[in-house]
């Protein structure tokens, strides 16, 4: 940022159009006026990947506790995005990423699908190691070949049912 520094944000930005900040810089010197500022943390060069670590699981815990209770908090390389636990139809695991979808959309988490698990409510049930549905999204069970598969009522999508999962 050769003519700013990331403690000009007051200048562009007002406090409530500004995003949750940490700051990673090389320079000590703008630590107090950073956390005046309102800044998450602040983080100096070279980074020690344990603590970098550690303040993005501090970051990640306290949006999750502030989230409303109908919605679940969706981290992105973009952002966070909160989307209405009644407008998911399922989420499915790709590696360590989760893609939750919608009716109309997709949105790419950049968290397994182990820490969503943790906290749909009950009405989100597992039926296959990389799928978990809302079942209230869904429209039947459909028999193809010796295997069972999902119908959701918004989507033309179905998903499988594993062995394990199909009681």
């Amino acid at each position: 940022m050769p003519i700013n520094n990331g403690t000009k944000i007051n200048d562009f930005l007002s406090k409530q159009e500004r995003p949750d900040i940490i700051f990673v810089t090389a320079y000590d010197s703008f630590a107090i006026e950073a956390i005046r500022l309102g800044a998450f943390d602040y983080i100096v060069k070279p980074i020690d990947r344990e603590l970098f670590n550690n303040v993005l699981d501090r970051y990640f815990e306290e949006k999750d506790e502030s989230t409303q209770e109908d919605r679940l908090s969706i981290v992105t390389h973009k952002g966070t995005s909160l989307i209405k636990f009644d407008d998911i139809l399922f989420l499915s695991a790709s590696g360590s990423y989760t893609e939750v979808v919608t009716s109309d959309k997709k949105i790419i988490a950049s968290k397994p699908i182990k820490y969503f698990e943790e906290r749909l409510p009950q009405n989100f049930t597992r039926v296959h190691r990389s799928h978990i549905i809302n079942t209230d999204k869904v429209s039947g069970l459909n028999k193809k070949d010796s295997n069972w598969w999902v119908a959701f009522e918004e989507s033309s999508i179905e998903l499988p049912i594993s062995r394990k999962y199909k009681s």
